[in-house]
């Protein structure tokens, strides 16, 4: 099946079609989200050209479709149990509310996202445990690191204070930390 621009969708009308469009972050544990390989929008959301709706929807819609069979109803809402907005699992998907899938946002509640699958799990991470260690440890400003590890100066700053990174070994992250 092709889709109105002539791109192959690779038979995504079933639930085994969403799974070969997605790869899984750690290989090792059979219950790992599987991120999703295709185009997403911009707020991160993963969307697809999906026939049966004759648009562009979301992964959510879709979800909704390959479990009940029709769209999603006014005012229901398909969002990942896993916190994982690119997770393409299908059993990790689950019917609520707008106001619950808000609910579990990190802006409405950062307590929920503490206990976050580290980025070490993700196959493309450029940092790590060891590297973060060093970045509180050591002295240097975000941009010598930054251009030394290949990523922006707010990703070292967020490491640095600990609001991507929680602790690390030992060590607590506070902003005062790396001053001199």
């Amino acid at each position: 099946m092709t889709t109105r621009k002539g791109q192959n969708l690779g038979g995504v009308l079933d639930f085994a079609g969403i799974i070969r469009r997605c790869r899984a972050v750690d290989e090792s544990d059979p219950d790992t989200c599987l991120e999703w390989q295709g185009a997403h929008c911009v707020r991160g959301i993963p969307k697809l050209w999906f026939p049966p709706f004759q648009s562009t929807v979301g992964l959510g819609s879709v979800m909704c479709f390959l479990h009940t069979g029709k769209r999603p109803a006014r005012g229901e809402c398909w969002y990942a149990r896993c916190l994982n907005k690119s997770c393409g699992r299908p059993d990790h998907w689950k019917k609520g509310t707008l106001s619950q899938a808000t609910r579990r946002s990190p802006r409405k509640n950062p307590a929920l996202h503490k206990a976050k699958v580290t980025a070490t799990r993700r196959a493309n991470a450029k940092l790590n445990e060891e590297v973060v260690a060093q970045i509180r440890a050591g002295g240097g400003t975000l941009m010598e690191w930054a251009k030394r590890l290949g990523v922006s100066h707010s990703t070292v700053a967020r490491a640095r204070t600990g609001e991507h990174w929680g602790p690390v070994g030992s060590l607590t992250s506070s902003v005062f930390e790396w001053r001199p």
